[in-house]
């Protein structure tokens, strides 16, 4: 079937060409169009979503573990049924669930720790592709609230008790 019409696409592609008088714009944009119609449609099948913090991509096999305010920066990959890469057609838009333990820039992916997560719990970051439909996998965080703050000084006074008046009798000789 492919083809079959691949085959008339370039027969009226070729007619256009060979058209007698000088090829005019319109007769261009229609040789354009009909190209663009041989160029096979997007044929990723799955979508993947992995995130990196501190120079380590982390795939979704296991939460990855945010501090509030810390952030990681998305990755996204699209295979074929073979499981090759294909590339992605987007555009992307990211989303979060609705636990507010982190925040997902819609268009860049990146998420930001907002709220530490129930004990056992997790918060999810995925991406759709809007060309083909695709839904990524769903990648979990978990989130723990800052570290208290880490003394950088500290200062140590004494108090003298007053003293014993037979003590101070002793010191007067």
């Amino acid at each position: 079937m492919w083809e079959t019409e691949t085959h008339e696409l370039l027969k009226r592609i070729l007619a256009l060409m060979e058209a007698e008088h000088e090829s005019s714009h319109a007769q261009l944009r229609e040789i354009i169009r009909l190209l663009r119609e041989l160029v096979p449609k997007p044929k990723a099948v799955r979508a993947i979503l992995t995130y990196r913090i501190q120079g380590e991509t982390r795939m979704a096999s296991t939460p990855l573990a945010l501090v509030v305010g810390q952030t990681a920066t998305p990755s996204e990959v699209e295979l074929d049924a073979q499981g090759n890469s294909e590339p992605i057609v987007g555009p992307l838009t990211f989303a979060a669930d609705a636990s507010g333990a982190i925040a997902v820039d819609s268009n860049t992916g990146v998420v930001t720790a907002m709220a530490p997560t129930a004990d056992g719990a997790v918060a999810t970051s995925q991406f759709t592709d809007a060309a083909n439909g695709l839904v990524s996998n769903a990648f979990p965080f978990t989130v723990s609230p800052p570290a208290p703050p880490v003394a950088v000084s500290a200062v140590l006074s004494y108090t003298a008790d007053p003293l014993p008046a037979a003590l101070k009798a002793k010191l007067k000789k």
